[in-house]
């Protein structure tokens, strides 16, 4: 018994050396958090900016970077415009996807892929901060530095390619800056959003989908 509360107070410590290294402490009133966070996100109804897109291949040892801009419209609609290195559009409404590449169009049924759906619901969650909506299936971690808040979703089931997603939310605004999806086989998307506008007149028709 001894021997187990020796690992666990070394395992303590150990995790706390490596949240010191990169600059980050564990929130000690998450209530407080959690009702803050929960108030901004409440509050957005549509969200605009431009991202930065880096995807790291571990078997290459490449990163390939992308940039467009993007819009947040409730519920559950997220369009994506890449405009380099290629022009390229990614549209997800509630659970339909239609991707838009190389002058042609494919539309997917997001309830036939259970990953599919729960990566939707990660994704709008993140993007606006709305945590309250993942259920017991994840698990969330509260850090903080100076300057930002750092939310980990780690999921509890081994179905999805995701190792874990973390959101670096700017403790001034409550704004995300960043959202890096980390997959089980170390490869890793890192988006940076900026000149982000709340709340703004955002066109039902950007999340048209169409038929298949």
């Amino acid at each position: 018994m001894k021997r187990i509360y020796l690992i666990i107070f070394l395992w303590n410590i150990a995790t706390a050396v490596v949240q010191a290294q990169d600059g980050f402490q564990a929130i000690a009133a998450t209530n407080d958090f959690k009702k803050r966070l929960n108030e901004s996100s409440v509050s957005i109804q549509t969200l605009t900016g431009s991202f930065t897109q880096v995807k790291y291949i571990d078997l290459l040892e490449e990163k390939m970077v992308s940039e467009g801009a993007f819009a947040y419209k409730k519920s559950d609609r997220i369009r994506f415009d890449y405009t380099a290195p290629e022009r390229y559009l990614l549209v997800v409404n509630e659970q339909q996807v239609k991707i838009v590449a190389d002058g042609k169009t494919n539309i997917y049924d997001l309830k036939k892929n259970k990953t599919a759906v729960q990566m939707n619901l990660l994704m709008s969650a993140c993007m606006t901060g709305d945590i309250d909506r993942l259920n017991v299936d994840y698990q969330l971690l509260f850090h903080e530095n100076g300057e930002q808040y750092r939310i980990r979703i780690l999921p509890n089931t081994n179905n999805l390619t995701v190792q874990q997603m973390d959101i670096l939310i700017d403790k001034k605004d409550f704004a995300v800056q960043q959202l890096k999806i980390t997959e089980t086989s170390g490869d890793y998307t890192l988006y940076s959003f900026s000149e982000q506008k709340k709340n703004t007149a955002v066109p039902d028709a950007w999340f048209n989908i169409g038929t298949p």
